[in-house]
């Protein structure tokens, strides 16, 4: 029996049920064949049908996911034995809602059903753990064969999430200290060739601020790889909003995509003050500029506007592109990256988990292709 078609936004929502799944549940467990892959895996293995339903799993994907029974597991899908946060967003469940769309593993399973190609895909699945919701990065290989005139997939699982968390901290790390070390040379050379002026004492100073920088930077990426983040010790000082505007242009004075491309920032009255941490702030400003430079083609900006009332200011980050509807959804899951390779994925995530962890402030975007990209940190004062 089949159901009736459901809604989808991406994969099919067919489902085998009743008597059609039993007779492929014996069919795939009842073969010397498929009983001897899913005995001499050592990674998660699973065979799913047409219908992208679990038939089998094998040993390690049951104590992976801590289930004792793999009964309770068939004629599910992969995201909802994993409890992927989108697996239910659809009356069609796992592949069906918009996030499907950008999920590495449907789209290995589609492409092994459609072209007969087992390529390895990267997904990041944010799965339900308790109240709370974690990340699984896996790498995915969906293999066609057919027995008995059906179609079935084989579907094997590689747990990447802690190699691939490591490379994003490492690879953000390293851009980070960079940028400072390159403020750090570009400004003692300057020390180097003024004479002795209030010039050179500023620039003192500035050199005294990019050394603080860096030491507070560590102490960040520390607490990011030891997941103790709300450890950060936070300085919660009156900062004027024009210090913060200038602070944000040094940051970026030798950044490489801005030249060739024009960052706008603009000027507050020097009498509006908040009260944060400016070094995190301008972490998660500067993380969402980045991304916006990036973002923008040669030739074109990226603006920088401040808004303050009596209980907020809000810092608006803008860019001419629209943003993929089918990646809206995921802009800030962590690991979610449009780039290829490994270390990707931790700029808007960062922003968002930074200025609302840190901070308490509220971190989200809209985008469209009439107005354009918006990123807006409202910041309470």
């Amino acid at each position: 029996m089949r159901e009736s078609r459901a809604h989808t936004w991406f994969a099919p929502g067919e489902r085998a049920t009743g008597a059609d799944l039993d007779r492929e549940i014996r069919q795939v467990t009842n073969n010397p064949v498929t009983d001897t892959l899913l005995n001499s895996v050592d990674g998660l293995m699973a065979i799913l049908n047409a219908h992208r339903q679990v038939l089998a799993v094998n040993k390690v994907f049951l104590e992976a996911i801590g289930a004792d029974d793999a009964g309770e597991l068939m004629g599910l899908r992969p995201g909802e034995v994993l409890d992927c946060v989108h697996a239910h967003e659809e009356q069609g469940g796992c592949g069906t809602s918009r996030a499907c769309g950008t999920c590495g593993a449907v789209r290995a399973i589609i492409e092994a059903q459609q072209n007969d190609v087992s390529n390895v895909r990267s997904a990041t699945i944010t799965i339900r753990s308790g109240r709370e919701s974690r990340d699984l990065v896996v790498d995915v290989k969906a293999c066609r064969f057919t027995m008995d005139s059906n179609d079935f997939i084989l579907l094997f699982i590689h747990d990447v999430t802690r190699a691939h968390r490591l490379a994003v901290l490492e690879r953000t790390f390293l851009h980070d200290v960079n940028n400072i070390m390159q403020g750090l040379q570009s400004t003692s050379e300057l020390m180097a060739t003024e004479p002795d002026s209030d010039e050179v004492r500023g620039l003192g100073r500035h050199l005294g601020e990019l050394v603080q920088h860096l030491s507070r930077e560590m102490e960040l990426q520390r607490l990011l790889v030891t997941e103790d983040l709300k450890a950060f010790r936070i300085a919660s000082d009156h900062v004027p909003l024009a210090r913060v505007q200038s602070e944000l242009r040094k940051v970026f004075r030798f950044h490489g995509a801005t030249k060739e491309r024009h960052l706008d920032v603009d000027d507050t009255d020097s009498h509006t003050w908040i009260r944060t941490d400016a070094w995190v702030l301008l972490r998660v400003l500067s993380n969402l500029v980045a991304n916006a430079l990036e973002a923008t083609p040669a030739g074109g900006r990226v603006e920088v506007r401040t808004m303050a009332n009596h209980d907020s200011a809000v810092f608006h980050v803008w860019n001419a592109g629209a943003i993929d509807p089918q990646i809206r959804h995921r802009i800030f899951e962590r690991n979610f990256s449009t780039k290829e390779g490994t270390g990707r994925g931790l700029g808007t995530y960062s922003a968002k988990h930074l200025g609302e962890t840190l901070l308490g402030a509220e971190v989200a975007f809209t985008s469209s292709e009439h107005a354009g990209t918006e990123f807006r940190v409202v910041l309470p004062r």
